[in-house]
């Protein structure tokens, strides 16, 4: 009996680490505007949506944009507010600046990455007939860094590890300011957005400390576990009398 309970043990916890993986908590829409409040081209089917956005934390991977699996390119036009989680619990390979930070980001850094974008309908190419979004993010462990500009996001794409394809390398980011990606002051797991999006969307990849969520053994380990338990369970009906 002892050994059987030894094997559910061992067998539960391999379940429940593969399964850790609830990084990006939550997210919220303050408010979603027209820069302009009058544009013209605003329908009311439009103005529907708009109050019905809502943060959406996809899971990779994911089927709601067109095609599927991919960002950055009008991928989703709508309004709905997304983050999915990157690699998590990995090691940096040289150091980074980020663009919004604690400051140099060191060779060896242990982090969990994660891309929040915002890719919103577009009335016009013109910067100025944009939408306006007020949000924010939850994380379950302290923000490091937040990349926003096409060049540091492309050199941190290693982090990513998701198989998903990010489109229109040269609009990566965010768009002209005053696009503002900030950690709230009052509370380090949260990013603050505020964001004038048109084509193709405002895109940041945000590292967190190494998340408590999701120390997750590799899959040889858990493998391994499984197959022993499975092995000592077999046993244990040999032995039994």
């Amino acid at each position: 009996m002892k050994l059987l309970k030894l094997v559910v043990s061992l067998l539960a916890f391999a379940l429940a680490s593969q399964l850790a993986h609830a990084i990006i908590l939550s997210g919220n829409i303050e408010h979603i505007q027209p820069k302009y409040a009058t544009d013209p081209d605003v329908t009311p089917a439009m103005e529907a949506d708009i109050a019905a956005a809502t943060f959406v934390k996809l899971t990779v991977p994911f089927t709601e944009s067109d095609p599927d699996y991919t960002v950055g390119q009008n991928n989703f036009d709508d309004f709905n507010f997304y983050g999915f989680d990157e690699d998590q619990n990995v090691m940096t390979t040289h150091d980074h600046t980020p663009d919004v930070g604690i400051g140099l980001l060191p060779m060896g850094t242990t982090v969990a990455s994660h891309y929040v974008f915002w890719d919103p309908i577009t009335l016009s190419l013109d910067p100025n007939r944009a939408f306006h979004i007020c949000g924010s993010v939850l994380f379950d462990a302290n923000i490091l860094a937040i990349f926003t500009q096409t060049d540091p996001l492309f050199d941190t794409d290693y982090l990513a590890n998701t198989g998903v394809t990010y489109l229109n390398p040269e609009l990566r980011g965010l768009e002209t300011p005053p696009n503002i990606a900030e950690i709230d002051p009052l509370n380090p797991k949260q990013l603050k957005v505020n964001w004038n999006s048109s084509s193709p969307g405002d895109y940041v990849r945000v590292l967190t400390e190494c998340s408590r969520g999701a120390k997750v053994p590799d899959s040889g380990t858990t493998v391994l576990l499984t197959s022993l338990g499975l092995l000592a369970l077999a046993g244990a009906r040999r032995l039994r009398p």
